[in-house]
């Protein structure tokens, strides 16, 4: 668990500190669009972008884990009451 907050904390720092130093104005030519903002808007809009795009690219596997993982519990509990009955110890 410390790890990961340790993690993230280093990965953050990684993004403000350039951010922080480099406070001058950028283009950002990208197809049609040109964008001219601080490196810093640019970084922080990238990193959220980054993180809105790998969110929505995990959310599918975490709703079919919290699926299967309330099926198991309604069995588990099914499992439960048939032990109860037959008079076997259920753990």
């Amino acid at each position: 668990m410390y790890i990961t907050l340790i993690v993230t904390f280093l990965l953050i720092l990684a993004v403000v500190i350039p951010g922080i130093q480099n406070n001058t104005p950028v283009t950002l030519k990208f197809f049609f669009w040109e964008i001219e903002a601080t490196l810093t808007a640019l970084i922080f809009y990238s990193a959220l972008l980054g993180a809105a795009i790998v969110a929505i690219l995990v959310l599918p596997k975490l709703a079919r884990k919290y699926l299967d993982l309330r099926n198991l519990k309604k069995n588990l509990s099914v499992l439960q009451e048939k032990a109860i009955e037959k008079d076997i110890d259920p753990v």
